[in-house]
């Protein structure tokens, strides 16, 4: 099940992800960083549900370390339709200076006659009304599979879609993804370029063995990043590796490991990640995360922080929107928690360039007066 989501990594639409395994309603996740040789709690989200089982809403939390609290950062309320997809999602920041919650982001998504995601588009609260800001469309082959989706950002200018990015899949004959290749859009050539380009192999069962990526760089192919995971007995993931290409010598060199602590039922209890350090030769840990669930425990996926973000997944750009005009430090980092991109501004709003990022799943970290604030997106 677990390589089922690994799979779906490269397909998942939007910021929400539903977390539900083997019928199974997350209840809370709990994240801690490694601080001084210590679990330190970092972030907190809980998730409520309707009588039918379908999310209505989530709220994320940060650890107060001057209070030893939990206090309230992000909400989400949630729309479903009568066969339990998500309709509508608004997303609200709490400002702690009114005391009040504050519209951020809106999401509207349609479906085919499959239930298949066909349209996300999203919208940020500016100036007391809803406004346009980027939407992803979906095309599905006869069997239902996917086999491309597009990017696009509104233009005020033009007041119209603009494109941004796409990604062209090919699947194997039982549904599973066995390549996707990204590409940006060019505006000054009107030409699309190509980015970044994923393979994937699978064991018996179907799961996610290897995942490959690659970069184009001067009409090229250039590896990057490779994933490989470990199953156990029944099937459930207990160990990912994350490796780096070395162009120097040519070959895979360790960069990260996640090992994964399983309910009977299979879903996730625990989890931790670790960054490999190079001139000590070990692995050094980074983050944990802790899951319950609904009738069980276990699981995973959350997101938090002063801010909002999109799209997501991303191709070239993450748009974000502060909560404030404070001084703010931005960073991206790894599943294993190393650093790959930093930004700094004073400004409500910011453009990051993710563009030669390897693609893969990130934490975006922001820093305020003293707090941070966790996230995690996919880069395609």
């Amino acid at each position: 099940m677990i390589a089922k989501i690994k799979k779906v990594i490269t397909l998942i639409f939007s910021l929400v992800i539903y977390c539900t395994v083997y019928g199974q309603n997350m209840l809370t996740a709990t994240y801690q960083s490694w601080t001084n040789g210590v679990w330190t709690n970092s972030m907190k989200q809980n998730y409520s549900y309707d009588m039918n089982g379908y999310l209505i809403y989530s709220l994320t939390q940060i650890w107060d370390s001057s209070s030893g609290s939990w206090k309230g950062n992000l909400q989400i309320s949630y729309s479903n339709n009568s066969s339990g997809l998500m309709q509508q999602f608004i997303a609200q920041w709490w400002n702690s200076q009114s005391g009040t919650w504050v519209n951020s982001q809106r999401a509207t998504f349609t479906y085919n006659s499959s239930g298949k995601t066909l349209t996300a588009t999203f919208e940020i609260w500016s100036n007391g009304v809803w406004v346009n800001s980027s939407k992803q469309s979906n095309t599905y082959d006869s069997n239902g599979y996917l086999i491309y989706n597009l990017s696009q950002i509104w233009d005020n200018a033009s007041v119209s879609w603009k494109n941004s990015g796409q990604i062209n899949y090919t699947n194997n004959a039982n549904g599973t993804i066995q390549l996707f290749i990204a590409q940006v859009w060019d505006s000054l050539s009107t030409a699309w370029i190509n980015s970044q380009r994923a393979e994937f192999t699978y064991n018996g069962s179907n799961q996610v063995q290897t995942s490959t990526h690659e970069t184009w760089i001067s009409g090229a192919w250039i590896n990057s990043l490779q994933q490989i995971n470990t199953y156990d007995g029944n099937g459930y993931l207990i160990h990912n590796l994350t490796q780096i290409w070395d162009n120097t010598s040519g070959i895979w060199k360790n960069n990260g490991q996640i090992d994964y602590t399983n309910n009977a039922n299979g879903t996730i209890q625990q989890f931790i990640s670790q960054m490999w350090d190079s001139p000590s030769a070990t692995w050094i840990n980074s983050q944990r995360a802790t899951f319950t669930y609904i009738n069980t425990t276990g699981m995973n996926e959350a997101s938090d922080i002063q801010f909002l973000f999109f799209p997501n997944p991303a191709n070239e750009v993450l748009n974000l929107i502060l909560g404030n005009n404070s001084e703010t430090k931005i960073e991206i980092r790894d599943l294993t928690g190393r650093l790959v991109f930093t930004y700094s501004t004073s400004k409500n709003s910011a453009i990051l360039n993710i563009k030669n990022l390897p693609s893969d799943v990130y934490f975006l970290y922001v820093y305020q007066t003293g707090m941070v604030n966790v996230a995690r997106f996919i880069k395609n």
